[in-house]
């Protein structure tokens, strides 16, 4: 459930004898200035220190100003062939105690449960009955809250991001594969990967009430609960099974909802809403907006319309079949919907 770790820690001290790598900083050889240099703990100078272990990695340089010791790790990864799956609290136990004993080892005096959790990512892996593919035309629809849409290379990956958080997707098994991985033992199996990821210590602290590593093995088991309702909330909002197909049947269904919801003139805001189908088709909801904007003049009305474009949007995308897997979008949209709040 819990993958990558930063932990910032407080009050520690290098002891004479540390194991850490110092860079020194760069100087202009023509005056001697020096560039980037920083007192990094009591009688040492330098751009930056840093110690890599096998299982984690810890730095100690220059983080919002301040001059900081910083441990990353991955919790899955730790100590095994890959960070495929997750584990249980008894085992996160184990490898900060075995990352604390490290510290010491290398001269790094500190107190673990007392270092600031400064970043936690989440994840579910959803295995799918279709390849990564067949899932982008929904993946490429869904609106990160809060979120942008972040390009990245390959067609195996998306993700959405502000500056405190992100929502990953991804092949994973097309990602062990890129970091030289075996994946023979998955032959056939198809993962998508659903990583929700908070960037600092305000948001760690915001979403899952955890300040340090002592809380953060306190909250441990409720880690789970927090993620399917941020994914829900912020991802997977929309409910699939409430999308109908468009047949003569439901057709029916559809106005008769209209009458039901708006009265006498449910036919105008029928025809409203079909309206905006034909429009949608023409231009996407960013464009649409842009104009409202424009003609309007009022940039919170061309935003609250583009919301209401794009849920309109991804409800005629849902209603389309998938030529390569002969399902509709709906299915597919559900599949991942209900592996992710379930996976978590």
């Amino acid at each position: 459930m819990v993958d990558t770790l930063i932990l910032g820690l407080n009050g520690y001290e290098v002891r004479p004898g540390h194991r850490l790598t110092v860079q020194p900083a760069a100087y202009v050889p023509a005056t001697g200035e020096e560039i980037g240099n920083y007192r990094l703990w009591n009688g040492q100078d330098g751009r930056l220190a840093y110690y890599n272990a096998p299982n984690w990695h810890l730095d100690v340089k220059p983080v919002g100003g301040q001059v900081r010791g910083m441990v990353h790790l991955s919790l899955p990864g730790y100590g095994a062939p890959n960070n495929l799956n997750p584990v249980t609290r008894e085992k996160a136990v184990d490898i900060l105690r075995d990352v604390r004993k490290g510290l010491d080892e290398i001269g790094i005096d500190c107190c673990l449960e007392d270092a600031r959790v400064s970043r936690l990512d989440a994840f579910a892996n959803v295995q799918t009955s279709e390849a990564f593919d067949v899932y982008t035309p929904i993946l490429s629809l869904l609106d990160g809250r809060r979120m942008r849409e972040k390009a990245m290379p390959g067609v195996t990956s998306f993700r959405w991001g502000s500056t405190h958080a992100q929502i990953n997707c991804y092949d994973k098994l097309a990602e062990m594969q890129s970091h030289k991985l075996d994946v023979s033992a998955f032959y056939g199996t198809n993962i998508l990967r659903f990583e929700h990821r908070s960037l600092d210590w305000n948001k760690v602290h915001t979403l899952y009430g955890i300040s340090t590593v002592g809380d953060f093995l306190k909250e441990y088991d409720s880690i789970p609960g927090v993620y399917r309702s941020v994914m829900q909330r912020d991802l997977f909002r929309y409910d699939g099974n409430d999308i109908e197909l468009l047949s003569e049947r439901q057709l029916t269904d559809e106005m008769q909802l209209f009458k039901a919801e708006c009265g006498r003139r449910w036919m105008q805001a029928y025809w409203e809403a079909a309206g905006l189908r034909y429009t949608l088709q023409r231009a996407s909801p960013e464009t649409v907006a842009r104009v409202i904007e424009q003609v309007s003049g009022d940039r919170n009305k061309a935003w609250r319309n583009r919301q209401k474009m794009h849920t309109a949007l991804v409800r005629q995308k849902m209603l389309t079949k998938s030529e390569s897997a002969g399902k509709t979008y709906r299915v597919l949209y559900n599949e991942l919907r209900s592996g992710v709040l379930k996976a978590a």
